[in-house]
């Protein structure tokens, strides 16, 4: 009966042949994008290759199921009718299209790839035109890519024709045939996903095999950018502004005149606090109980602005927009659109070239939101999630209780080298505001959305409690903000300017930088505030501005899906993307329910030319990678 059974996986037997066909020549094309491209990549001793060949396979396996996907119904359906000649051939015309496709994706790849530094995705098709147009030239200065194809065409093909031959007539029955298509299908889905990972394989899963985020290219392969792009959406180019004076508009390359200056050896603390919009902070609103009161002690000691704003909506938004200076301006989440393999020069990845000692600290489960792989890209040194943390203190739903996780971190940070620089994520006042359990006995009455707030506002007490004692405490700038809001439940903050406040405070515990500003910050400003407090000599590239800048223009912008804002510590214009069509005091008209954009067409205008300047800018950069000072020098 088991004879019987294995007889009967012939059909399987000859799709896995065929199979690896497609994983051998994919590897091929792994190979030659190593030795074209080599020296673009970090460099990389003979036995990285071997590594990076071997972590590659968990991609070419992945693309290979998708690159195959008909191939493969077309061998496990059990039809009566798979032996015949006529079908078999079929199945090969079938094979010879889908890997050549395949072949010119990942080929003209190892070319491409120069021009961006990164993988090709599906954005390729947006500039259909153009291609066609370069065609001739690019075949005839890489005339070479098409020989390797066609040998690597030929090899396919003969190598298929070795399987076809061995096509015999096999007696089978549905019971046994729909065993081997379960047995079949379930090995093919795992090889699809990757591997039994809680996310399926994706290109920014490169990033938890590589030393260097640099030389994550160099496993993924094309057709996995490719596919899952397709299910992102592509940003589109705007030309809102002449390219001569964009540059004037919104300057993106910042070029500090301290060349001669030091780099200051001061420590750096981020603290970012979930869903604490500015509705639950007491010092926000004036007569009503607030329920953070040692923020609210903080703040009063310290620099903050009047007028502060999250760029997005979203915990990986707000992280990308801190830690690297790019707004979100699009519909998905940068570490998770199709735009993730781009380039990126955060600022704890300059730091970590000045000596800096670089970490985030998240109690989250490991992976969540991919926070873990995008620390790697933006350049910090460790990362610790609720895996390093260990057992214990699980809150049963997104990791570790703020209480004991910040204890944790406070303890880690006296184990860094100084000088450092560290990003701590709380997350208890996410959603289902679950506390621990003593601390909810504490306040029974108190609504679970108010009382998270509380409890991690009393972790961040206890946490400056047992830092202060520290060597390094004095020597250290504290900057705490918020993702984004949380749920909203007083109505002055479900509007499009509420939903985006949040506090955005500067600390330092000697009391020099105190003062409160009556103007605007935005997330983005972060990143430039920290290297302009350091004395950060080097050119960087970032959307925002200091905060200790003398410029009294400053803005916050956001997009809301079809229409983007713009925020001054006056008005708010929202634009269509076409043309402005609203223009609001924001201070005075807390719903925007009065349209005044004919009474103030000057401040219109101005607002208009600053918001269509980083709309443009943002979309030009991010399609064409452009994201770092080297890359934007190239195309300014």
């Amino acid at each position: 009966m088991l004879k019987s059974f294995f007889a009967q996986g012939f059909h399987y037997r000859l799709l896995g042949q065929r199979l690896l066909i497609t994983l051998l020549l994919l590897s091929l094309c792994r190979v030659l994008f190593l030795i074209f491209n080599g020296k673009l990549l970090p460099e990389f001793s003979i036995f990285d290759q071997t590594d990076l060949l071997l972590k590659g396979l968990r991609f070419d396996l992945s693309a290979m199921v998708y690159i195959n996907a008909l191939l493969i119904l077309g061998h496990i359906v059990p039809f009566p009718f798979r032996s015949k000649r006529v079908y078999q051939n079929g199945l090969q015309v079938l094979f010879l299209i889908t890997n050549a496709v395949a072949l010119i994706i990942e080929l003209g790849d190892i070319r491409f790839f120069v021009f961006g530094l990164k993988r090709s995705t599906a954005n390729l098709t947006d500039q259909t035109g153009d291609l066609f147009r370069l065609l001739p030239q690019f075949l005839t200065d890489f005339w070479y890519l098409v020989v390797i194809f066609i040998g690597f065409f030929g090899l396919g093909w003969w190598l298929y024709a070795k399987t076809k031959s061995r096509v015999t007539e096999q007696k089978e029955t549905l019971p046994t045939q729909l065993i081997w298509m379960v047995v079949a299908s379930s090995l093919l889905f795992l090889a699809a996903r990757g591997g039994f990972q809680g996310r399926p394989l994706m290109p920014i899963s490169a990033l938890d095999m590589v030393r260097d985020p640099a030389l994550a290219p160099a496993i993924t392969n094309t057709t996995i950018h490719f596919i899952h792009s397709t299910q992102q959406r592509s940003l589109k180019e705007q030309t809102f502004i002449q390219r001569d004076k964009l540059m004037d508009a919104w300057p993106l390359l910042h070029d500090p005149t301290k060349s001669d200056t030091l780099l200051s050896n001061e420590n750096v603390v981020i603290i970012l606090l979930e869903s604490f919009g500015k509705e639950v902070i007491g010092k926000f609103n004036k007569g009503q109980k607030g329920f953070t009161p040692f923020l609210d002690s903080l703040i009063d000691e310290g620099l903050y602005f009047e007028h502060s704003f999250a760029n997005g909506t979203r915990s990986n938004q707000a992280v990308v927009s801190i830690t690297t200076g790019i707004p979100s301006m699009m519909d998905d989440p940068f570490m998770i659109s199709k735009y993730q393999g781009n380039t990126i020069e955060g600022f704890p990845k300059l730091l970590s070239e000045e000596g800096y000692t670089t970490a985030f600290f998240h109690g989250g489960n490991n992976g969540t939101f991919h926070f873990d792989k995008f620390a790697k890209q933006a350049g910090f040194d460790h990362y610790f999630g609720r895996n390093e943390y260990g057992d214990g203190d699980y809150d049963g739903n997104w990791g570790i209780f703020d209480g004991p996780y910040f204890r944790y971190t406070g303890k880690e940070l006296d184990k860094l080298n100084t000088p450092f620089c560290a990003l701590l994520f709380s997350l208890t006042s996410h959603h289902p505001y679950t506390v621990e359990k003593a601390f909810e006995e504490k306040y029974p009455e108190v609504d679970p959305l108010k009382r998270s707030i509380l409890y991690t506002d009393n972790a961040l007490r206890e946490f400056f409690a047992y830092i202060r004692t520290a060597k390094w405490f004095d020597n250290t700038l504290f900057v705490i903000t918020a993702d984004h809001a949380g749920k909203v439940q007083n109505p002055e903050y479900a509007t499009a300017i509420g939903y985006y406040k949040v506090p955005i405070l500067f600390y330092k515990p000697d009391g020099s930088i105190k003062r409160r500003v009556d103007n605007v910050i935005q997330h983005v400003d972060i990143m430039p505030t920290i290297l302009d407090y350091l004395n950060y000599p080097k050119p960087y590239f970032a959307f925002g501005r200091s905060a200790f800048s003398d410029d009294n223009q400053r803005y916050a912008f956001t997009q809301l899906g079809g229409y983007a804002q713009i925020m001054d510590k006056e008005f708010v214009l929202r634009h269509t993307g076409q043309v402005k069509f609203s223009l609001h005091f924001h201070q005075k008209d807390t719903f925007l329910q009065e349209n005044i954009i004919t009474q103030y067409p000057e401040d219109a205008q101005r607002l208009e030319l600053a918001l269509e300047a980083a709309w443009q800018l943002h979309h030009h950069t991010m399609i064409y990678n452009k994201l770092t000072v080297d890359s934007w020098r190239k195309w300014k």
